[in-house]
């Protein structure tokens, strides 16, 4: 019973993570129990801080509750690289994350930070790196 309601809980911050602000018909369809049996699981994630609800009670929604958020602004003056961003700024709030996931998100941030400073013609790039919860913490 214990596997079964962790997995409920996952999906629940699953479905928030792609934007279904409010997944409780969904997950009750996904794992046949009723909505209020998914609402127990809501509550006790906002509770122990992995979500946050926002809204009127009918209405409300969800959101993955924000661990940190770091924004730096970078010149594109010829004095910045994707690796500099990597390591000054991304590399520590990942660290915890397991490899593959650090090897994606290092991939994707230094590509897009290659092509800022190769394409842009922007002055600067700001990159912006928020953490949310996730399950388990």
């Amino acid at each position: 019973m214990a596997k079964r309601s962790e997995e409920i809980r996952h999906s629940i911050l699953r479905e928030v993570f792609w934007q279904h602000a409010s997944p409780v018909r969904r997950i009750a369809r996904e794992y046949a129990v009723t909505p209020q049996a998914v609402l127990l699981h809501v509550r006790r994630l906002v509770d122990e801080g992995h979500l946050r609800a926002y809204g009127e009670r009918r209405h409300r929604r969800y959101q993955r509750a924000i661990r940190s958020t770091e924004e730096l602004t970078y010149p594109l003056d010829g004095t910045t690289s994707e690796d500099k961003v990597w390591d000054g700024q991304v590399r520590d709030p990942m660290r915890d994350l397991d490899m593959p996931a650090q090897d994606i998100c290092h991939y994707g941030l230094t590509e897009m930070v290659n092509n800022a400073i190769d394409h842009s013609g922007g002055r600067s790039v700001s990159v912006k790196v928020v953490r949310t919860c996730s399950w388990p913490s």
